[in-house]
């Protein structure tokens, strides 16, 4: 991979991060009920400055392989244009609608949808008849209590044998003292795991003879109970 793909990479992961931000702020600003086109989105985000840690990024050329004529000369390319907001995190149009609006639409804060407007020329018109209207893709906030809640993270599961070197970096060991490392910690947490396994069962063992007790003790106990409540009746009788 080429330095100068690397940078393009980097540089449009932020342009699109601080572009995520500033449509963000628009729509907490002023959400219109009827929703954005994507052109009203992109003229709007042209007036929002961005943060002040942001950086204009340099234009790199990706180097392609040459083509030649018949005649084996090297046919000279016309560079591409550039955006036409090279200075801005929203650079264009394009960029607006293929890597900055569909991150917003992949996180369930906006959809697309369409709706149906008057057009601009005819609500400048004084003529009162009903106005026509007209099909329109406009971009729309999700409510907040509508989007998806985050997933909770799981909590991270418990090694065993940790102590005794699971998972420890040997990597500044060489090959035999590696191999020998890695056997004595797999002996070292075998050990362990049968001393757990010993230990879990006494205390089983033990739990089962409490019980044991205790429902032995309650037996008496209604035995006798039920031997006064016997002793109890003869004597009245």
């Amino acid at each position: 991979m080429s330095l100068a793909f690397t940078r393009l990479t980097q540089q449009k992961h932020v342009a699109v991060k601080e572009g995520v931000a500033i449509v963000r702020r628009i729509l907490a600003r002023k959400a219109l009920p009827t929703g954005y086109t994507t052109q009203e989105l992109y003229k709007l985000t042209l007036k929002e400055a961005p943060s002040a840690v942001y950086e204009a990024p340099e234009r790199h050329i990706l180097p392609t392989a040459p083509k030649y004529t018949t005649g084996g000369e090297v046919l000279s390319r016309t560079p591409p244009p550039a955006p036409p907001n090279p200075n801005h995190p929203v650079r264009s149009i394009k960029f607006l609608k293929r890597d900055i609006l569909p991150v917003l639409e992949g996180q369930k804060e906006l959809y697309k949808t369409r709706t149906e407007r008057i057009p601009q020329h005819a609500k400048k018109s004084k003529d009162t008849a009903p106005s026509p209207t007209q099909t329109v893709w406009v971009w729309l906030p999700i409510p907040f209590a509508q989007r998806p809640k985050p997933p909770i993270p799981e909590a991270p599961k418990e090694v065993f044998g940790v102590d005794l070197g699971v998972g420890e970096d040997l990597s500044h060991l060489s090959k035999r003292r590696e191999r020998s490392r890695r056997a004595k910690i797999r002996r070292d947490v075998h050990a362990a795991k049968v001393a757990a396994g010993m230990k879990r069962d006494r205390e089983r063992s033990r739990q089962g003879a409490e019980l044991r007790g205790k429902q032995a003790l309650e037996k008496k106990k209604a035995e006798r109970s039920a031997g006064d409540v016997a002793e109890v009746g003869r004597v009245v009788n």
